[in-house]
């Protein structure tokens, strides 16, 4: 059975106020290696988001279509130091839209739909970038968890409700069904993020009636177990409030939608109660002397193909 894929890392992508002077913003208005949809002959009245950044130059790619995304015919930003300097191109065009930051404080629940084959579920999420040196994050998924972290029970254990949690900079996966936790030294995102990222700026869109702007990030992984991969985010944010309302990752077919958004204090019982409530493990990791097969080796995975992924799954660029 298709499910939907959502990697939970990209689920703080949620935007609050608009920066109007960070420079993360305007350092470097361009698309860094790896990003697709860029312009191949820009001139100066394409906009700066979507010019390939110095040292990299845009060029076709064809992507096949997999169980889980279809076929694309797209352009990518190719690693390519001999190409022709675009750096002239890197400061942001006049009037271009600037990236939302995300607030620094927020809660919300949420639904996500799986598209082709009507799955549903739903879930509670809180961050808190105020109240830590590193931002705290947590994510509760019912009736099933879209992340396949436990090992050694086989991958159809994974399959009931779990949270998923940042804190103090470690990114834990609790299944209280199973009464396990996994955990790793994974990053979690800062309120800048599509700032750094330099987010593209869609246009308007009109998402269960309400008017919204949406930024992109789209980029390619290759993957010895599944071939190339066409990733993208897709942050659709209200106009009127800048509150966040969908949320699109990886799968044209599935998309999570927030509601009963509040900017309320969260307490910390949410970020720090749960990490001692079950004995957590790292990652299977054999080759520095973890044997320990209660969890996969790698932070996020959440294809069925490529579980467990506990060799090393990707393989450098070739483009």
């Amino acid at each position: 059975m298709s499910r939907f894929v959502l990697v939970i890392t990209m689920m703080a992508i949620i935007s609050g106020t608009v920066a109007t002077s960070s420079p993360l913003c305007y350092s470097n208005r361009c698309m860094t290696s790896t990003r697709l949809g860029c312009v191949m002959d820009p001139d100066q009245d394409t906009p700066s988001d979507q010019i390939c950044c110095a040292g990299s130059k845009c060029v076709p790619i064809y992507i096949p279509a997999s169980d889980t995304s279809a076929s694309h015919n797209t352009t990518i930003c190719a690693s390519d130091y001999n190409a022709a300097d675009h750096s002239r191109f890197t400061e942001p065009t006049k009037g271009l839209p600037i990236p939302p930051v995300m607030l620094d404080v927020w809660s919300a629940k949420a639904v996500y739909y799986n598209q082709s084959n009507g799955d549903t579920g739903w879930g509670e999420f809180y961050y808190d970038a105020a109240s830590y040196d590193k931002p705290a994050l947590r994510v509760d998924f019912y009736p099933m968890c879209p992340f396949l972290q436990l090992f050694e029970q086989g991958v159809d254990s994974n399959y009931v409700g779990c949270s998923v949690l940042w804190k103090d900079g470690i990114n834990y996966y609790i299944y209280p069904k199973r009464k396990t936790c996994c955990k790793y030294d994974f990053p979690v995102w800062y309120p800048e993020w599509m700032c750094q990222s330099n987010a593209t700026y869609m246009g308007e869109h009109d998402i269960n009636g309400i008017s919204t702007e949406l930024w992109t990030v789209n980029w390619l992984s290759k993957y010895k177990s599944q071939g190339p991969v066409y990733n993208y985010r897709h942050m659709y944010i209200e106009r009127s409030s800048l509150m966040p309302v969908r949320f699109a990752e990886d799968l044209d077919t599935g998309y999570l939608d927030f509601h009963d958004f509040s900017t309320e204090p969260i307490d910390s019982k949410v970020f720090d109660d749960l990490i001692d409530e079950y004995p957590c493990h790292d990652g299977y990791d054999p080759t520095h002397g973890n044997h320990d097969k209660t969890c996969v080796r790698y932070a996020s995975v959440n294809i069925r193909r490529s579980w467990p992924c506990n060799s090393e799954c990707f393989v450098s660029k070739d483009y």
